[in-house]
């Protein structure tokens, strides 16, 4: 019978020991990515996998931009007068429900956009895996600010 002093540690992963060409390049990169171009599995190849792992899990990539004030209040009851077209609502304290609907219509799009115009980084995928594993309803949060900052 074995005790806890007697056991070793064994790794759960083993070290990548094959080539760094195109298809490893492709295969990380469907992993960690919604897609890419020929030109970034390229630059993969080129990078060799160290580098090219590092640049995925570079926190220092610019985060996006905040959504901003795009949709037409002409359509809603309530205009939401506080922000004006093209700036970001994100720090707007407002409580209006029908602003807040806007809002939440708002904040969907730009995280959408962000998943389609993913730079070059994990970040996208692992914001939806997470936003997945503690998944919020916007609607029965009905605030387009804490979804947000959930994001």
């Amino acid at each position: 019978m074995s005790t806890k002093h007697d056991l070793q540690f064994q790794p759960s992963l083993s070290l990548y020991k094959g080539v760094w060409d195109e298809s490893a390049a492709k295969h990380l990169l469907r992993r960690t990515m919604f897609g890419t171009k020929k030109s970034e599995i390229k630059s993969f190849v080129d990078l060799g996998m160290t580098k090219s792992i590092q640049k995925l899990l570079d926190a220092a990539e610019t985060f996006p931009n905040p959504p901003v004030k795009e949709y037409n209040p002409a359509n809603a009851t309530v205009a939401d007068t506080n922000i004006l077209p093209g700036q970001t609502w994100v720090n707007d304290p407002s409580t209006d429900g029908t602003i807040m609907s806007l809002r939440r219509a708002s904040f969907k799009k730009w995280w959408m956009g962000t998943l389609i115009m993913q730079g070059v980084s994990l970040r996208e995928k692992m914001t939806l895996f997470w936003h997945n594993h503690f998944a919020i309803e916007s609607t029965d949060v009905n605030n387009a600010q804490y979804g947000y900052k959930h994001f």
